[in-house]
C-alpha cells in the first residue's frame, strides 16, 4: 500500500482516449466520473471522440464534469469518412466509432508517449497508478486477456498468446507511431475480412496478439466473473479473487447497468455515479410492472436455477413421442 501512494504521489498527468456515439454520452459521463473519483491525485487529458455529434449532450457532458478541476475534455467529433474502404463487417457489426481507436496518434501531442483507451461502459473503482508505471518496452500496448477465448487460432495466429479484450489498452503511443500502426491495421481489416468475428478487436489481435503485455484480469473485470456458470475455464478461487479485487468493471454483453432488468453486482456503482451527472433523473425503458415482477422472480430463485430450468423445459418440448 505504501508503495502505491509513492507511485501515486509522483504521477500528474494521464492521457485517455474515448469514443462514443453521441447517444451514449450518458454512460461515458459515468465512467468519467469514476475514474476521476478514484483517482483525485492524477490530471487527465481526454480525447473523446463522437460519431453523430450532439451539441446538447456534449454540453449536458461538460456540465456533469465541470467539478472535476483536474480534468481536460476535448469532445472531437470523429470524421467517419476516414473509414471509407474500411471493410465494417457484417457479423456482430460495430458502429463507426468503435475503429476510431486506429487513429489515436492524430489527437495527442507527439510528446504522448501513453495513452489509456477505455470503453464508455465501465466504472473505474481504484487508482490506475500501476497502469501509467507499467514498464512497456518495446510492446505496442497491454491489455486483459479473455479466458477461454480461442479467437486468435481462429484468425490464424498462435494461441500461446491468447486473445485480449480491447476495451481497456494501454497504447505505447511511441512505438506505435514507429511501426505505423495505423497502417498496419487497416492492411489487417482487408486481409483477414473473412476470419473477423468482433470487427476491430479482431484486429488488434492480430495485428498486435504477440507484441503485449497481459495486465491482470482485475484490470478489465467483464461480466461472466460475476455469474457462477460463466465459461471461462478459470479456477473458482481464481474467478472469486478478480471479482473481489476489481479495479475497471467492464459491463460487456447485452445485459447493461443502465437496464431495469440488469442484475450486476455493479450497477449499483453504476447508478451511485449516475446521480452525480446531468443524466441524475434517467428512467430505464424497460421499467414497468411486468418488468418489475420477473426481476422480483430473478433475484429469488437466482439466474443459475433459472437457467437450469429453462434448459430442461426445452429439452422436454423437444421430445415428441413417437
Amino acid at each position: 500500500m505504501a508503495s502505491a501512494r509513492a507511485r501515486a504521489s509522483e504521477t500528474e498527468h494521464a492521457h485517455v482516449l474515448m469514443a462514443c456515439d453521441s447517444g451514449y454520452l450518458q454512460h461515458v459521463a459515468v465512467c468519467l466520473t469514476s475514474l476521476l473519483d478514484s483517482n483525485p491525485h492524477i490530471e487527465f487529458d481526454v480525447a473523446l471522440l463522437v460519431t453523430r455529434y450532439n451539441l446538447e449532450s456534449c454540453a449536458k457532458l461538460r456540465r456533469s464534469l465541470a467539478r472535476f478541476t483536474k480534468l481536460s475534455v476535448r469532445v472531437i467529433p470523429f470524421d467517419e469518412s476516414r473509414l471509407a474502404g474500411l471493410p465494417l463487417y457484417s457479423r456482430n457489426p460495430l458502429p463507426a466509432e468503435a475503429y476510431a481507436r486506429f487513429w489515436v496518434d492524430d489527437y495527442f501531442p507527439a510528446d504522448v508517449k501513453r495513452v489509456i483507451y477505455l470503453d464508455g461502459d465501465m466504472v473505474i473503482v481504484s487508482p490506475i497508478d500501476e497502469l501509467l508505471s507499467l514498464q512497456m518496452g518495446n510492446k505496442v500496448l497491454a491489455a486483459v486477456t479473455i479466458p477461454g477465448s480461442v479467437r486468435v487460432e481462429a484468425l490464424g495466429c498462435d494461441p500461446a498468446h491468447g486473445c485480449f479484450n480491447a476495451g481497456v489498452l494501454v497504447i505505447n503511443l511511441e512505438r506505435w507511431r514507429e511501426l505505423g500502426a495505423r497502417a498496419l491495421l487497416i492492411a489487417a481489416a482487408h486481409s483477414i475480412a473473412d476470419k473477423v468475428r468482433d470487427g476491430d478487436q479482431c484486429v488488434l489481435n492480430y495485428c498486435f496478439h504477440a507484441d503485449r503485455i497481459r495486465l491482470d484480469y482485475t484490470w478489465n473485470v467483464i461480466t461472466p466473473f460475476f455469474k457462477k456458470s460463466n465459461g471461462l475455464g478459470l479456477p473458482r478461487d481464481e474467478i472469486a479473487r478478480v471479482a473481489r479485487e476489481a479495479r475497471i468493471v467492464h459491463f460487456n454483453g447485452s445485459s447493461k447497468p443502465w437496464q431495469y432488468q440488469c442484475l450486476h453486482p455493479y450497477r449499483r456503482t453504476y447508478l451511485r455515479y449516475l446521480r452525480e451527472t446531468e443524466w441524475r433523473d434517467y428512467q430505464p425503458a424497460d421499467y414497468n410492472f411486468v418488468n418489475v415482477v420477473k426481476k422480483i422472480i430473478r433475484w429469488f430463485l437466482g439466474e443459475d436455477r433459472i437457467s437450469a430450468f429453462l434448459t430442461r423445459f426445452r429439452a422436454a418440448g423437444s421430445f415428441r413421442a413417437p
